[in-house]
């Protein structure tokens, strides 16, 4: 990324390293997504990893998104 600016680039670039977040990639709905952990079981949709256009006009799958999900038993 390039940035015309007269900030200082310490200014700029030392923020972004506060505070990292975890993310996890996982398929929901057949479409690969990046996911952080909002809760024990609440996942929130950070980006689609897909390279299928329509999948991007899904908005089950918008950025944002919150996921609930639980485990099922195989019985």
């Amino acid at each position: 990324m390039i940035l015309h600016t007269i900030v200082d680039q310490n200014l700029i670039w030392d923020q972004q390293d506060e505070g990292t977040v975890e993310t996890m990639e996982l398929v929901w709905h057949s479409v690969p997504v990046e996911v952080t952990k909002k809760d024990d079981k609440i996942l929130v949709i950070n980006r689609i990893i897909t390279t299928d256009l329509l999948h991007y006009l899904n908005p089950k799958l918008q950025p944002g998104m919150e996921i609930t999900y639980t485990l099922k038993s195989w019985e």
